[in-house]
């Protein structure tokens, strides 16, 4: 299963995908702009230079010939908090 979260404009840092990262233990996916901070269990997956979505609509890219992972994908938005063995 791979893990997927997005981090997009400057509401949340790194470290929110970071605590996420630490609490799975096991590599996870982001789509981001600005891979600055990203841990090195954090793969950053560069959202298009042309991209013209805001917000939550970066989600939508799970979807798209950019995410080239096979498998099923699980999504935590930043602000979750994992509180015990997922």
């Amino acid at each position: 299963m791979n893990i997927y979260t997005v981090k997009w404009g400057t509401k949340y840092s790194s470290d929110y995908v970071n605590k996420i990262a630490s609490r799975v233990n096991q590599k996870v996916y982001c789509l981001t702009e600005d891979p600055s901070g990203l841990s090195e269990n954090v793969e950053p997956i560069l959202l298009p230079e042309n991209n013209d979505l805001e917000k939550w609509w970066n989600k939508m890219y799970l979807f798209s010939p950019l995410v080239k992972q096979e498998g099923e994908k699980l999504f935590f938005d930043l602000d979750i908090v994992i509180q015990h063995d997922i």
